[in-house]
C-alpha cells in the first residue's frame, strides 16, 4: 500500500497553505460586509481613527481583504500579496493588544 502523503512536496504544501490563508481573508472580508454596521461600531470603539476616517476605513477594509484574499487564492503575485497581508495582520494585532 502506497502512502499518499509521500508524494506531497513543498510546492503542494505551500499552495494548500496559501489557499487556506486566502480563504480566511475572503471569509473575514465577507463577514465584515454582511455586518457592516457592527464593523463600524467595532472600529469606532477602538477610538484610534478620527471620526471622518471611520467610514472610509470601514467601507474599504472588507473590499481590500476580499481582493487580497482572492489574489492569494488564485496565486496572483503571492509574495507581494502575502507581504501586504502580513503587514495588515501585524497592524491589527498591534491595535488589539
Amino acid at each position: 500500500m502506497r502512502n499518499p502523503l509521500k508524494y506531497i512536496g513543498k510546492d503542494e504544501i505551500a499552495s494548500i497553505i496559501r489557499i487556506i490563508f486566502g480563504a480566511v481573508f475572503v471569509l473575514s472580508g465577507s463577514l465584515k460586509l454582511f455586518d457592516l454596521s457592527g464593523f463600524i461600531k467595532s472600529i469606532t470603539s477602538f477610538e484610534l481613527l478620527p471620526t471622518y476616517l471611520i467610514p472610509i476605513f470601514s467601507y474599504s477594509l472588507p473590499f481590500l481583504e476580499l481582493i487580497l484574499g482572492f489574489c492569494l487564492i488564485f496565486n496572483y503575485k503571492p509574495v507581494i500579496i502575502g507581504n501586504i497581508l502580513t503587514y495588515l495582520v501585524a497592524a491589527f494585532t498591534a491595535v488589539v493588544n
